[in-house]
């Protein structure tokens, strides 16, 4: 990894077929295919009209966890949901 100022930006860039990636990192709970593709689609157009940095160089990772690996002021977010889900 090397990371790389652009402009008011800190972009990790990864080393991938003789030049650096920007690399874009979201983790989220279990997503769709279609909001994955969406994401990838939204932070790679919007990262490359900020940085000036073509779409071409973008590497986007998706990383998922299941709800019980969430926590939110100390209770699970299972919790919360299963909470709300019985108001």
């Amino acid at each position: 990894m090397q990371d790389s100022i652009q402009g008011n930006y800190l972009i990790k860039s990864s080393y991938l077929n003789g030049g650096y990636m920007p690399n874009i990192t979201i983790e989220a709970v279990k997503l769709s295919n279609e909001d994955k593709n969406e994401l990838i689609k939204s932070l790679t157009k919007v990262s490359s009209q900020i940085t000036k940095i073509p779409e071409s160089s973008f590497l986007v990772q998706i990383k998922e966890y299941p709800i019980e690996n969430w926590g939110i002021g100390g209770v699970s977010l299972k919790t919360i949901i299963e909470k709300s889900n019985k108001n």
